[in-house]
């Protein structure tokens, strides 16, 4: 494994954390990737039905070809919780994404959604010095990544005051300490 891989492996675990503890659940991972999340798996998440879908085929279990950027496919009320790591800067309507997420959560649900955080030092610096984002610049924009929409933190916090969602934000060093709180991620719960 990379030492890439490795960083990417240790975020993901991380982030299953802000996952409701629960004896049975629905899981929706939005924006999967080739990342599986399963019980017993490289990253394992509590005893959820995992439900995976991206806008690319993988070969995964419960899975569906979604354009997250568009309605999502689901019931209403679905899901107990949404996990969706690194997806949210790929698109170009955040505010639909997380009326999605409202949408198919249960009252009470949660969706853990992470992002780069733009308001790091490092980031900030490279704004300073470049005009762009650390994870905006022209590599991650004109790649396969398409970086296109930097989120903040007091988006978040506006988006879900005004979708009626309840916010909990922390950073992570998925890189080490180098990129010093280079992750942003959300804790998003549903109102009941």
């Amino acid at each position: 494994m990379s030492e890439e891989e490795d960083c990417m492996l240790r975020f993901r675990r991380h982030c299953v954390q802000f996952l409701p503890k629960v004896t049975h659940g629905t899981l929706l991972n939005a924006g999967c990737g080739a990342h599986e999340l399963s019980c017993g798996g490289k990253v394992e998440v509590p005893p959820y039905t995992v439900y995976n879908c991206d806008l690319t085929q993988y070969p995964q279990q419960n899975f569906l070809q979604v354009d997250l950027g568009q309605r999502w496919p689901y019931q209403d009320a679905f899901f107990d919780a949404v996990i969706s790591l690194e997806v949210i800067e790929h698109l170009e309507n955040p505010w639909n994404f997380l009326r999605n997420i409202k949408r198919v959560l249960k009252p009470s649900g949660v969706a853990v959604v992470s992002t780069p955080n733009n308001e790091c030092d490092v980031s900030k610096q490279e704004f300073t010095i470049s005009g762009r984002f650390r994870w905006f610049q022209p590599n991650h924009v004109e790649s396969q990544l398409r970086h296109i929409t930097p989120i903040f933190s007091w988006q978040y916090e506006f988006m879900c005051s005004e979708l009626g969602l309840d916010l909990s934000l922390s950073t992570f060093s998925p890189l080490g300490e180098e990129y010093k709180d280079d992750g942003l991620i959300a804790t998003i719960r549903k109102r009941s």
